[in-house]
């Protein structure tokens, strides 16, 4: 059992070896699927290969067809994913390389039926079941899988975005829209030259380009993509591609009337394609090589090429170039003058248009029809989003409402909190506010019983000084008489002794004391009226004193032993001082008004 497996991995290198190598000797050796049984971890021997396969060219993988095999034999013992899928892959590749578009379609459709597929290879399989599609001359249905791969690439942004480009521009080529076709292609090269890929797809969007521009009768622009799209095959050993580049190529020169150029051309890979069992693009060469010999004069020549052409179609299951086919063999009978042959060709030319309508028809419908309930779809879709939304809203509007009360109640509950925190620092110091009250009215009380004391004392103050003010203005009554009376009796010796004691009594220290109980008892008014009016002497504060007692001219003439003349032009200066104007308001009335 041992020595078995030892055996069964030398194989598998020994497969590797020779894929590698690119020797197709042993390509045929292997045969029997039992013994993979035998290995203890097939899924790691079928990643390896799978690697190497990914990274190996078209012709590594067409000359090395039995490592294809050991792989298929390793993904059936195994349930790895990863395993199951690429060899799902690989066999639909290996399939569409050989022509074999039924198989390949029928692998491609199994991909998209399983699940957890990634995006790239999704795109992939769109785009081989949309190339097969094109091939079977169903455009529709082409133009469907490359709209679903456009979707794909640019959503996941895949590198394959090129490829859909490529995809769709071929669809917009067979519908004779060539602007549109040679816009999607420019594209594509344009990605692909921004990243500098040599991916397969950059040849094929050079290949396209070229035959684009054919069509268009650019044949300078279309020369120049064509050989890129040739050196491009050369450098990647893309023979498949190489040849259908070169049938394009002398398909150009045949167009330009260079018919020789063209034979010398085909005539390269006419042995290359049927060697390599590349038909669709043997089918292709043939019918070139048809033309150009139609063309040349060898009309015999040229049927023997339409013949092989259309048993290889029908063999192959390659029915795209019937028309071509019949079209071209009614026109080469119809020259060498078998017209029953020509009539049968051109018959069967009729047909195969019919055939193409019809097909084309019953795809518009089917395409219509899928439209139709795609669009059905598409309205119960948008009622659902509709509902979806409206039930959406309603949930945003009640977690909304929701939010709002929890911001609400936070709010309530903060403010709660501050409102009984502040109104117990309100109630304490209110309490504070109390205390200070009673502590000012209690102050005030007491000040109130000053204030009335000192009142009671002003009072007894001013009533005490008006007493002496009344006995010194009788007084000075008298001692005015007095001197009044002296001067009458003459200048004695006895005359001068009383105007000596008069003189003495006006000077006597009782006028002091008097000064100092009148600045006492009017100290406030003085104060005030010192601050209002700074240009008031002395004698116009005491005057000011006199007034605000209701004092008379003539008693504060006594007093002041002045004429009362004088004193009424002291009362008017002061008047003035004091800026009393109106004619009804006294000094004293202005004076208790302070």
């Amino acid at each position: 059992m041992n020595s078995l497996k030892i055996k069964l991995h030398i194989h598998l290198l020994l497969y590797l070896t020779i894929f590698l190598l690119g020797n197709s000797l042993y390509a045929n050796t292997f045969s029997n699927c039992d013994d993979f049984t035998l290995l203890s971890n097939p899924e790691k021997e079928a990643i390896e290969i799978i690697k190497v396969l990914k990274k190996a060219s078209f012709t590594e993988k067409v000359a090395n067809d039995s490592l294809i095999d050991a792989l298929i034999c390793l993904a059936k013992n195994t349930d790895d994913d990863f395993v199951q899928l690429n060899t799902l892959i690989i066999r639909g590749e290996r399939h569409f390389e050989n022509s074999e578009f039924i198989q390949a379609k029928a692998i491609f459709q199994k991909v998209l039926e399983r699940e957890n597929v990634p995006p790239e290879n999704i795109a992939a399989a769109h785009n081989y079941i949309a190339l097969i599609y094109r091939i079977e001359g169903k455009l529709l249905e082409a133009y469907k899988h490359n709209l679903v791969q456009l979707k794909i690439s640019q959503q996941y942004n895949l590198a394959s975005l090129p490829k859909t480009y490529l995809s769709l521009g071929e669809f917009h080529y067979h519908i004779n829209d060539y602007e549109k076709a040679e816009n999607l292609y420019l594209r594509g090269v344009e990605l692909e030259d921004s990243t500098n890929n040599m991916t397969v797809e950059h040849g094929w969007l050079l290949h396209r380009l070229g035959e684009v521009y054919r069509a268009q009768n650019k044949n300078e622009l279309s020369h120049f993509y064509i050989k890129r799209a040739i050196n491009f095959w050369k450098k990647t050993d893309n023979i498949r591609a190489y040849c259908f580049s070169i049938n394009q190529h002398a398909l150009l020169y045949m167009g330009e009337d260079k018919n020789q150029k063209a034979l010398d051309l085909i005539n390269e890979v006419y042995t290359i394609s049927q060697n390599e069992n590349l038909w669709f693009c043997h089918i292709q060469i043939l019918l070139t090589l048809s033309e150009i010999h139609y063309k040349m004069g060898n009309i015999t020549l040229s049927i023997q090429h339409l013949e092989r052409a259309s048993f290889l179609s029908t063999e192959k299951s390659i029915f795209c170039y019937s028309e071509e086919i019949y079209e071209l063999q009614a026109k080469a009978y119809k020259a060498i003058g078998q017209t029953k042959k020509s009539n049968e060709a051109y018959q069967n030319f009729i047909k195969e248009i019919k055939k193409s309508k019809e097909q084309e028809n019953i795809a518009t419908k089917e395409w219509a029809k899928k439209n139709q309930d795609l669009l059905l779809s598409k309205k119960s879709l948008l009622e659902l989003e509709e509902k979806e939304r409206f039930a959406n809203k309603q949930m945003t509007f009640q977690r909304i409402l929701l939010f709002g009360g929890l911001i609400i109640i936070f709010l309530i509950s903060w403010l709660a909190t501050r409102y009984f925190k502040a109104n117990k620092e309100v109630l304490r110091q209110q309490s504070q506010l109390i205390k200070l009250n009673k502590t000012i009215q209690k102050q005030s009380h007491q000040l109130q019983e000053a204030n009335t004391k000192i009142l009671y004392k002003n009072n007894g103050l001013e009533l005490e000084l008006v007493k002496k003010l009344l006995i010194l203005s009788k007084q000075g009554e008298a001692i005015h008489n007095m001197e009044n009376q002296l001067k009458t009796m003459g200048d004695t010796r006895d005359n001068q002794v009383l105007t000596k004691q008069i003189n003495i009594a006006k000077n006597d220290t009782v006028w002091e004391e008097l000064d100092l109980q009148i600045n006492q008892a009017n100290s406030e008014l003085f104060q005030i009226l010192s601050q209002k009016f700074e240009n008031l002497s002395k004698n116009d504060l005491r005057l000011c004193a006199f007034l605000k007692m209701n004092m008379s001219t003539k008693e504060i003439a006594n007093l002041t032993f002045k004429n009362p003349a004088s004193v009424k032009v002291a009362r008017s200066r002061l008047r003035k001082k004091l800026g009393i104007t109106h004619s009804n308001m006294t000094i004293s009335t202005f004076l208790n008004r302070l």
